[in-house]
């Protein structure tokens, strides 16, 4: 099964968020309440906020590694 409708490029809170909300009527037609109250909504915002921290400590990690973008002294001395 390929996996059309989730973007890999997306890596903020907003675009996760569309991109999960959007792929809900592909996945099931069952699932029709998009409200906040929704417990499925409330599991989209909580991987979208995952994702966006997620992304974003990768990020950070990915800057140590090199020397003009390292900010910690241990992996600037190494």
């Amino acid at each position: 099964m390929a996996n059309d409708y989730l973007k890999y490029t997306s890596r903020d809170y907003n675009s996760i968020y569309t991109d999960l909300v959007e792929a809900i009527p592909t996945i099931t037609d069952l699932w029709t309440n998009k409200e906040d109250g929704d417990p499925g909504i409330v599991l989209v915002k909580l991987m979208s906020a995952l994702g966006d921290m997620l992304s974003y400590y990768s990020d950070k990690q990915a800057l140590e590694y090199y020397a003009s973008t390292v900010t910690q002294r241990k992996n600037a001395s190494k």
